[in-house]
């Protein structure tokens, strides 16, 4: 099978008896003791990982700073109807060739959940442009010509406006800096705790960046017994 990038895998194995040949079947059942099916648990990464983080998520950002000019510059075409008809038909493709390029890059196999969120939302911006109206000379959105002129709502189901729009692109630095940190737990466990000078250099790069500056010092100190509230404070899974 083909791997999207680092991460944690679980692969199945299964021998079902009604695939086996009939003279299999008793020797498979005493070899298996009944279980037709196993699952493993494998982390897919090295020591090579961790010291590419730090410039993995530093890309994010500048990514993160396209996209942001991107709906700067689009809003600013959109203070009008007659703006937006002018410079729409240079900003649609400009906007097609950020969203091509932040889909088709490798940054997803690191930070998975800031890049979606990035895509969807340039995906959002541009796929609706041509959707984009206006009521009384000022931008109202989207409207949907193929369900009855429905208002478009975001990827998140939040009304289509600047505003939202502008919050998800800020909230991927810090999605990316806990997923930064996550990467540094899960590396701590591959290694039972091995606290080595690479992961303390990654962590100090980044001590200050959205996502991180929270963790930072936890992640410097912990021990294998830290790993597992850490991990769910990052995640926000603690109860």
């Amino acid at each position: 099978c083909t791997l999207d990038g680092p991460g944690k895998y679980l692969p199945q194995l299964s021998f079902p008896t009604e695939l086996q040949e009939l003279d299999h079947v008793a020797e498979v059942k005493k070899r298996t003791q009944g279980k037709q099916s196993w699952q493993f648990e494998l982390l897919v990464w090295g020591d090579d990982l961790v010291p590419l983080l730090p410039g993995k998520l530093m890309e994010v950002n500048a990514l993160v700073a396209e996209v942001r000019d991107l709906l700067k510059r689009l809003e600013a075409a959109c203070q009008s109807e007659q703006s937006w008809q002018a410079q729409a038909k240079i900003l649609t493709p400009e906007g097609n060739k950020l969203s091509n390029k932040v889909s088709n890059s490798e940054l997803k196999a690191y930070y998975p959940a800031a890049m979606n969120n990035l895509y969807y939302t340039i995906r959002s911006v541009v796929g609706n442009a041509p959707y984009y109206t206006f009521k009384d000379g000022k931008f109202a959105g989207a409207k949907d010509y193929h369900a009855a002129d429905k208002k478009v709502s975001t990827f998140r189901n939040e009304e289509f406006t600047w505003e939202n729009l502008k919050r998800y692109v800020e909230e991927t630095m810090p999605c990316a800096g806990r997923e930064f940190s996550l990467w540094i737990v899960k590396d701590l466990r591959r290694t039972a705790g091995q606290m080595r000078p690479e992961i303390q250099q990654a962590v100090k790069s980044q001590k200050s960046a959205p996502g991180v500056d929270v963790y930072a010092d936890r992640l410097d100190k912990a021990t294998i017994s830290d790993l597992d509230g850490l991990e769910a404070d990052i995640r926000g899974t603690k109860k």
